[in-house]
């Protein structure tokens, strides 16, 4: 796992609703979570990142086994972020 994590701190998240979070040098982070428990929740990632010509690339590694407010860290080539997810219940 990469040395350099970026901690992007507590987000809140939706079932089945994407979140887009900037994570600098031209990569956002795109999380979609759907909840198993209360408690747990799956959350597909993808990476995205423009390179100077304006043309996106996305990289979706496995989705994720979460538990709400734990942090957890996701590894995408040398990209690493890491976060702790606060279910938003409606």
């Amino acid at each position: 796992m990469p040395t350099n994590i970026t901690y992007l701190g507590v987000v809140e998240l939706a079932n089945r609703t994407a979140t887009r979070l900037d994570i600098g040098s031209g990569k956002s982070c795109v999380l979609t979570p759907t909840i198993a428990s209360p408690e747990s929740l799956k959350i597909d990632v993808a990476l995205e990142e423009t390179d100077s010509h304006g043309k996106v690339a996305t990289f979706s590694p496995p989705p994720v086994s979460a538990r709400n407010g734990e942090r957890f860290a996701v590894s995408v080539g040398d990209m690493c972020f890491a976060l702790t997810p606060k279910l938003k219940i409606k």
